[in-house]
């Protein structure tokens, strides 16, 4: 529960530095800002996990309490950040969030992150530190954007068990 997504975000913070320092060049200039927008919303979703299960709920004290150290580089290893309150974790991972959005393709990939979910996520960060309305308006966004584009959709009821067969 602590080690592995340690790792994760290791392994995000390690791919976003060697894009920003250009080690990486396979790939068009879409496809790499593609694959750091990733990278950034898995850092951030990994926090948003660790915080929802070491830190107290935002409600209880607005965030005031200690939630999981914020990771956003690659750490030195004599680097141990400190724990930082519920709020910080949740403005970094919502702020990272809108980072990472404009970077990722909405093309459905199987098995990786894109813009419809990162959106998705970043409406689910909102409504667990109490924005509300930033919440429903990012939800309601997709939902119509979603339903419009015919990309994805909702089962019926009817469909739904037979939609786990492979």
């Amino acid at each position: 529960l602590w080690g592995r997504p340690w790792y994760t975000i290791r392994q995000a913070c390690n791919i976003i530095e060697a894009i920003d320092n250009e080690k990486i060049k396979d790939g068009t200039e879409t496809q790499i800002n593609d694959y750091k927008g990733q990278a950034i919303a898995i850092r951030a979703m990994v926090h948003f996990d660790l915080v929802k299960y070491f830190g107290y709920s935002y409600a209880k004290d607005n965030g005031a309490s200690l939630g999981v150290p914020i990771v956003d580089h690659v750490l030195k290893l004599d680097e141990n950040p400190n724990r930082s309150t519920v709020a910080q974790c949740y403005e970094f991972i919502t702020k990272k969030l809108e980072t990472a959005i404009p970077l990722i393709s909405t093309e459905k990939n199987n098995g990786r992150i894109n813009r419809y979910a990162a959106r998705a996520l970043l409406a689910r960060a909102y409504l667990y530190c109490g924005k509300n309305k930033e919440a429903f308006e990012t939800a309601q966004e997709l939902i119509e954007e979603i339903k419009n584009n015919g990309q994805y959709r909702l089962h019926t009821n009817s469909e739904y068990i037979s939609s786990w067969d492979l």
